[in-house]
């Protein structure tokens, strides 16, 4: 299995989604979120060019976690993933720096 290793960016960006969810949702709509992140995990660490390219040149790839959170992530090496942040799709996508 590939390891997936959390950045301080993809932690706070994550934790930050988190806060958001908590304040003004509820615990079922937390968990949820929290089950499709770790979904995606599943599979980005089985088969991490299964979702779509965003920078091949930097090999960073992209994965819709839900309709509002996408996932950015850098393939280190055949044994490697680095998340890189937990992208708030609302955004101007201009901000985003990878």
């Amino acid at each position: 299995m590939i390891a997936v290793n959390w950045t301080p960016e993809a932690e706070r960006t994550f934790l930050q989604n988190l806060e958001y969810l908590s304040y003004r949702w509820n615990n079922k709509v937390i968990s949820d979120f929290i089950n499709k992140v770790d979904d995606a995990l599943q599979i980005i660490a089985s088969n991490p060019k299964a979702f779509p390219s965003h920078n091949s040149t930097l090999n960073i790839h992209k994965c819709v976690v839900t309709s509002q959170i996408t996932v950015y992530y850098r393939i280190v090496n055949d044994y490697t993933i680095d998340l890189l942040t937990f992208w708030n799709n609302y955004q101007n996508p201009d901000k985003l720096k990878l």
